[in-house]
């Protein structure tokens, strides 16, 4: 049920989810209608107070064409200007508005749009330029009315024919949202019809599907409880179920047979009233298991109420009911007595062993499974040469054997005894601990419990002795063995100390020789050796004899009695005798001519290469380089080959990975870095190379080989980082000239700004100058036009000295602090004197600065005599100037107790021309913006902190 109910509440959940996006879904569509039908309206609102506003542009246009007369009243004209701009603004407004529309309707729709407005602009121009004629020439302008209604009818004509496109629109959207709500209520009804279908159908389905699933459950129940009941009677091992009362419910055949209770009855009866012998401590285990502990043991001994005594193990754990609860215990035993038995006389045929082993030189070996440790015998100790308390351990135990052969055949011999049992008695070369080499016969042995591996023992005998005079046997006939392993090839034998010499018939077949005309000798095979190898042949065999250990493979040419060349690889083992002296060699010969051809090809492709090519083994041993190589990296051929590719590149890359390695060498292309780090090679003088790797495995005869093409990417490098400081320099020239613009329109907007009132002033003076009759008037005018002449002056000065300080280069020198502040306080001290200023100066921690001499004193001056000019009359004027660095940048501060300002009402205006904020005569808001100016060009900035009445901080950072 509980699962029927979480599937009817998971689909509940997702119909409510479905029906609620549907409702979101559907106000968003309706909001986004709604919000278009507002727009609409409001568009044709608009466009039909643009209609009222033309025909009330046009009356006012011919009121002043016809009836201005007074030129000195400005209020009438003022308020036109106003009404007429905002009459074109608002239809800029209406324009954008529409131009928004166009992505949202038919292109045909927005091209007629478009042409109305091409209309209606045209005749706003005209219009335009009507207003602006009446506007400058009232009394003169001829006024055409019949144009004016023209250019209102023309225009009224087509804002009507936009507002009726517009309502069209309108009522096609609000039809498209009559249908849309049609089709969203079939939709939510046909959903929640669905709905229903879906939650309830399904759910009722399952509950009849569950009462049928419900009581064939039961049935199966009652039926696995007679089958448990069944299968432990019948188990073949000792179990017993008990219940809650530790009384029997069922018992095992077996159960009966160990403890010796066939003829009697169990079930129902008390586990304590079968067995009286338990004790307190056991039944307190039972209850530790009642309560849901498991009690294991693997021997303990039971002594019987009758006397008699077990050996068992047991492992006690609680059965479960239906629901959960703990219903009982069950109990599996077995008594071991007979195999306890057994064990114990296993130890004493071992002892008897051993002393036979003893007498017999017969080592013994068994290994505890519990932790690994090998046991040895003392004869088999000193077999293996072990030291007193050496022991060793598990996987120690096959460095014993020599490696090769003998160690893999000692380990698959081994893996055999653990997984299968299966016994072994084979012979093994070792090396002890103390370097002996010795051969030893081996027998191992396992025993089994409960099919399992138990332990595992086994003997071995030295038999170094026999195992040698064995091995002199296998000598004599290891030639045939090679003829076995290869073909092309023939054997030989030479006797060191008889100088006889002996070759296989196929030998000859090789030489192109027969036996009965060649007389065969050391001195007749090397002079068919090929001249140019005859040296190397005879520096192999120099080696041979000094080292008493034949080389490296040689690979040298014969010339044939027919005058053909081959290529013969010889293969060789050197035989000592018994006072370590070189009594025998012997060898194969293998006809290599083709392999060295297809060799010489693949070279030849090699050195066609216009890349580094260097080919390794599995073991990442050179074998074959190519010229590119010896000139990227300063080696020649022969100092390469045979030696570790670490060499050039370091391991450290990891190029060969030893996990998934055929897999990455297939996908190795073009490297260049691994794990984020460059890829470098080494040249032969020690400098890195940068270098691209691209690796590939080739699959041959002798297993793996990896070809690896190396360039070097010096240049390229070099070349990317050419355009990485090319890009660097242009961000820095974009960012200054991004600067300069800045600055450009700052300055613009300054000198419009400062000169457009001034000029304005100067014109209405001239006008007024022009319309006044009286002398006196005139003269007053004029006297006017002096003032602003003057200030235009002042500014156009102001500006000029500003725009020196942008355009100029400064000079920078070392300047004492001091220096420049008595410099200031000598051309300031008439003022300082007047306003008994009291200046004090902290230049302890920056004594000198670098920077420009003329700007750093009118810095001085400006900020000294701010301080005098705006004091307060309250209290004698201070000032302290200090010096400090902040950041690794040098700061000034000026700090006074004058008047303060308003930093929230006038601190955007502090620093603008002409800006002042305190009544004083000579207060002409100049100082600060040139000082401002100077500052910034210098790379710096001022920043202010002022509270009223209370004193001003200047602080000034210098670059």
């Amino acid at each position: 049920m509980e699962d029927i109910e979480k599937k009817v509440q998971r689909r509940y959940f997702i119909f409510v989810v479905l029906i609620v996006i549907s409702i979101l879904a559907s106000v968003a569509l309706l909001q986004q209608y709604l919000s278009q039908q507002k727009r609409i309206a409001d568009l044709i609102d608009s466009a039909s107070g643009q209609i009222m506003n033309v025909h009330e542009v046009s009356e006012k246009l011919k009121h002043i064409a016809y009836n201005y007369e007074n030129p000195n009243n400005f209020s009438d004209l003022q308020k036109f200007v106003k009404f007429n701009d905002n009459f074109f603004t608002a239809q800029e407004e209406i324009h954008k508005v529409c131009k928004s529309h166009f992505k949202a309707i038919p292109k045909e729709n927005a091209r007629f749009v478009d042409s109305l407005f091409t209309v209606i602009n045209k005749q706003l121009v005209e219009l335009n330029q009507v207003s602006s004629s009446v506007l400058n020439n009232f009394n003169s302008y001829d006024l055409d009315d019949e144009q004016l209604d023209r250019l209102v009818k023309t225009y009224e004509g087509a804002m009507r024919t936009l507002i009726d496109h517009h309502n069209i629109v309108g009522k096609e959207k609000l039809n498209e949202l009559s249908r849309f709500i049609t089709w969203l209520a079939i939709f939510l009804g046909i959903s929640v019809l669905g709905g229903f279908g879906v939650l309830l159908i399904p759910a009722l389905k399952q509950v009849i599907d569950k009462n049928k699933s419900l009581r064939l459950l039961k049935d199966d129940l009652q039926q696995k409880e007679k089958y448990n009941k069944i299968f432990i009677e019948q188990s073949p091992n000792s179990i017993a179920m008990l219940d809650k009362d530790m009384k029997y419910i069922a018992v095992s055949e077996q159960w009966l047979k160990d403890y010796k209770l066939e003829d009697k009855e169990v079930i129902g009866f008390s586990h304590y009233d079968v067995f009286p012998e338990i004790g307190k401590e056991w039944k307190a285990q039972h209850q530790r298991c009642l309560n849901g502990a498991i009690d294991k043991c693997d021997e303990a001994v039971f002594v019987r109420a009758d006397g008699t005594v077990q050996w068992i193990f047991w492992d006690v754990r609680p059965w479960y009911a239906s629901d959960g609860s703990v219903g009982g215990l069950l109990m599996y035993t077995g008594d071991i007595t007979k195999k306890r038995q057994e064990r114990l006389e296993r130890q004493k045929i071992g002892r008897i062993l051993r002393e036979t082993k003893e007498l017999s030189r017969i080592g013994t070996w068994e290994v505890d499974l519990s932790d690994g440790i090998f046991h040895f015998g003392s004869v088999a100790r000193e077999i293996l040469g072990l030291r007193e308390g050496e022991q060793i351990i598990g996987f120690e135990a096959f460095d014993i054997y020599k490696p090769g052969i003998s160690r893999e055949k000692a380990r698959k011999a081994i893996e055999k005894l653990m997984k299968q049992g299966t016994p072994f008695d084979l012979e093994f070369e070792i090396i002890n601990k103390r370097g002996e080499t010795k051969y030893i016969r081996e027998i191992g042995k396992a025993d089994f419990e409960d099919v399992k591996v138990s332990r595992i023992y086994g003997i071995f005998q030295d038999i170094t002795a026999s195992k040698e005079a064995e091995l002199t046997l296998l000598r004599q006939n290891e030639a045939l063995n090679f003829a076995e392993q290869i073909t092309k090839m023939g054997h030989w034998q030479w006797n060191v100390k008889t100088n006889e010499l002996k070759w296989s018939s196929s030998l000859y077949k090789i030489f192109n020789l027969s036996p009965d005309s060649f007389e065969l000798s050391m001195e007749n095979v090397f002079s068919m050796t090929h001249p140019d190898d005859r040296l190397k042949l005879k520096k192999h065999m120099e080696e041979t004899m000094k080292n008493k250990k034949y080389g490296k493979d040689l690979i040298h040419r014969i010339i044939c009695p027919k005058g053909n060349i081959k290529h013969i690889r010889v293969v060789g083992r050197v035989i000592l005798d018994e006072e370590n002296e070189i009594s025998e060699i012997i060898g194969t010969n293998q006809d290599v001519t083709q392999q060295v051809l297809e060799e010489a090809k693949f070279k030849a492709l090699l050195e066609s290469a216009p890349d580094a090519m260097v080919i390794v083994n599995e073991d990442k041993i050179i074998q074959i380089v190519n010229t590119q190589a010896e000139l990227m990296f300063g080696y020649k051929s022969e100092e390469l080959i045979g030696v570790h590719a670490d060499i050039l590149v370091p391991s450290d890359y990891k190029l060969m990975p030893d996990e998934n390695r055929l897999e990455y060498l297939n996908n190795a292309k073009g490297l260049q870095e691994i794990d984020g780090k460059m890829l470098y090679a080494n040249h032969k003088n020690g400098h890195k190379i940068p270098v691209q790797i691209s690796l590939s495995p080739l699959e041959t005869e002798d297993g793996l080989l990896v070809s690896a093409t190396m360039r070097d990417i010096t240049e390229q490098i070099k070349s990317k980082q050419r355009i990485l400081d090319a890009n660097e320099h242009l961000k820095v020239l974009t960012e200054k000239l991004q600067d300069q613009n800045v600055k450009l329109k700052e300055f613009a907007h300054i000198t419009s700004h400062n000169l457009r009132a001034p000029i304005s002033n100067l014109t209405s003076l001239v006008e007024l100058y022009h319309f006044s009759d009286s002398i006196e008037d005139k003269n007053e005018i004029f006297n006017k036009l002096e003032e602003v002449t003057e200030r235009v002056s002042l500014t156009l000065d102001t500006l000029a000295e500003a725009l020196k300080v942008k355009n100029n280069s400064v000079e920078k020198e070392i300047l004492d602090l001091e220096t420049i502040y008595k410099s200031a306080e000598r051309k300031l001290q008439l003022e300082i004197a007047n306003s008994n200023a009291k200046i004090l100066t902290d230049f302890r921690t920056v004594i000198k600065v670098e920077y420009n001499k003329q700007y750093l004193q009118n810095i001085f001056e400006n900020f000294i005599s701010n301080a005098i000019r705006y004091a307060s009359k309250e209290r004698q004027p201070e000032l302290l100037i200090s010096a400090y660095k902040e950041e690794n940048k040098t700061i000034l501060s000026f700090k006074d107790n004058g008047l303060g300002m308003d930093l929230e009402k006038y601190g955007h205006k502090l620093f603008g021309l002409h800006k002042v904020f305190h009544r004083h005569p000579e207060a002409k808001g100049v100082g600060l913006f040139i000082t401002k100016m100077q500052v910034e060009a210098m790379g710096g900035n001022i920043t202010v902190k002022s509270a009223v009445n209370e004193g001003t901080e200047f602080i000034v950072t210098l670059s």
